[in-house]
């Protein structure tokens, strides 16, 4: 009898340690649109003393991961619950599969659960033109009618013409003060910063403009001063260039200083495709990474380069007016 108790305390021992830990796979959905986000969640449910480790990769298959949330602690009798969150899109449609993610747990290495998700192209709604009856015919305008309505045109002509004009030498004027004012990329580039504050586009609800004119700067200066095609390039293609372009010159520049610039150009992919919305500390927050950015690499450039660009600013400057 001892023998079979011992049997069955060895058993229950056994079948403890296999449930001791476990790690659950779940998604909010499986289905979405180019660029919009899909909520990954594991669940790693430990004991007390356990030390977890979750996957830190910044993409999970074809999937690109957008948001890395902070691990959520819940307590559960004598063990814990770890719940970490991942914010995943996808920019071209099809069907992807998100592959099983390693945990460790003890230096243990557990696997989730894979997942397909598809995503689908977004639709474009179009116009259907209403159906008309057939106007009756109408006699013709006398000729003093028609004096008149060549009178208008002209005065209408005149006008448009004279906006026109009006407008093509606002322009250069507009180019010329900027030649005057803006001496050096990087002194153009912290005055728009300064400048795109002052229009409060966040507090009129124009965060799409406002993205668009932030990361338009970056390009811009980095265009100038670095000389890499940044503003046709795609985020990939502009930060790949820029570390290409960096290790050439031999410039001092931190891995962080990359990410930031990555990280804040995806952000305004999303906004612009996905029409996500950013929470207000998170738009400061962006905001600042743009500026360190170009603080950055305007100290990170070599003295000799920094002279050859900025004479090739002012040359371009010159092209353009």
């Amino acid at each position: 009898m001892n023998m079979i108790n011992f049997k069955y305390v060895l058993l229950l021992v056994a079948t403890m340690g296999f449930a001791q830990h476990k790690v659950e796979t779940s998604i909010d959905t499986t289905k979405n649109k180019i660029g919009a986000q899909f909520n990954l969640t594991l669940r790693a449910n430990v004991d007390t003393l356990s030390q977890v480790v979750f996957p830190t990769a910044t993409n999970f298959g074809a999937m690109e991961v957008i948001r890395n949330y902070n691990i959520d602690t819940v307590k559960k009798g004598d063990r814990w619950e770890l719940v970490k969150k991942y914010g995943l899109t996808q920019f071209d449609s099809g069907s992807y599969k998100i592959p099983r993610l390693r945990v460790v747990i003890n230096s243990k290495p557990y696997f989730s659960d894979s997942l397909r998700v598809e995503v689908s192209p977004v639709k474009v709604d179009t116009l259907k033109q209403k159906m008309y009856d057939i106007k009756p015919v109408i006699e013709g305008q006398s000729s003093s009618a028609w004096f008149w309505i060549w009178v208008v045109l002209g005065l209408l002509f005149c006008l448009i013409g004279g906006a026109v004009i009006y407008v093509l030498v606002r322009k250069v004027q507009q180019k010329q003060t900027e030649q005057e004012i803006y001496k050096t990329p990087i002194e153009k580039a912290t005055t728009l910063l300064s400048t795109l504050e002052k229009k409060e586009l966040i507090q009129r609800g124009e965060v799409k403009d406002y993205y668009s004119q932030l990361t338009d700067i970056a390009r811009t200066y980095i265009e100038e001063v670095i000389h890499i095609p940044a503003m046709e390039s795609t985020t990939s293609e502009l930060v790949v260039a820029l570390r290409a372009a960096v290790a050439n010159k031999n410039m001092p520049v931190s891995p962080d200083t990359f990410e930031h610039l990555e990280r804040v150009l995806k952000t305004a992919d999303l906004v612009k495709f996905a029409k996500s919305r950013p929470m207000d500390f998170e738009i400061a927050g962006d905001r600042s990474k743009i500026e360190q950015v170009i603080l950055t690499i305007d100290k990170s450039v070599p003295a000799e380069v920094e002279e050859d660009d900025t004479e090739a600013f002012r040359v371009a400057q010159r092209k353009r007016s």
